[in-house]
């Protein structure tokens, strides 16, 4: 099995046998963030029986950043909107479809869509299924799924994914994304890799 460390912008692919290339370690501190919620809409008439509230309208909920200095005001670090959105039970919301974006610490934005999702403001949380696609650059991404942990500042998945980037195609069994570093880790790594331009290199 490989793993490897995928930068958007200049894929590096390690590809020799038995290659490991361990995971960044991150160093935001573990403190659970503080939520908000943004909601425009009218509640629906007809509620789902395993939903409290059900809304129509756009809805975005967001996850902050750990206040590490006290008192001083925080970037968001994570969203989450959807026209769609479920009360399920205290804390966590349905959503469908749904668009995720996670902030960098330098404020880039890395997208993700899904045709639905959990947003869980308890555990600082989101869950993503259904199509879940996101694109770093060129490099575009298809899971099965995808769950953001706020205070790992990490995303991840452990169901197989497929990367393309022009000629080059790779499947794996999971991979994670580190916000701060904006790396992507792949792990059971196989596929076809193009030298041309506009592929990946070796």
């Amino acid at each position: 099995m490989k793993t490897m460390h995928l930068i958007p912008w200049a894929l590096a692919l390690a590809l020799a046998a038995g290659c490991t290339i361990p995971a960044l370690e991150t160093s935001k501190d573990d403190a659970p963030s503080e939520t908000a919620t943004q909601t425009t809409g009218d509640s629906a008439a007809a509620t789902p029986d395993n939903a409290q509230v059900n809304m129509t309208g756009s809805m975005t909920l967001r996850l902050f950043e750990p206040d590490l200095e006290g008192g001083e005001s925080r970037e968001a670090s994570f969203e989450i909107s959807s026209p769609q959105c479920s009360l399920l039970e205290d804390g966590l919301w349905a959503l469908t479809p749904a668009t995720a974006i996670i902030y960098g610490d330098d404020g880039e934005q890395t997208t993700f869509e899904a045709g639905s999702a959990e947003f869980n403001e308890n555990a600082d949380t989101a869950s993503l299924r259904d199509g879940v696609t996101v694109d770093f650059g060129q490099q575009h991404v298809e899971l099965q799924d995808m769950t953001w942990s706020n205070a790992e500042s990490l995303a991840t998945s452990e169901n197989p994914l497929t990367l393309t980037d022009g000629e080059t195609r790779l499947s794996a069994q999971g991979m994670e994304f580190h916000s701060d570093s904006k790396k992507l880790q792949l792990n059971g790594v196989t596929g076809t890799v193009s030298l041309q331009q506009g592929g990946a290199a070796s």
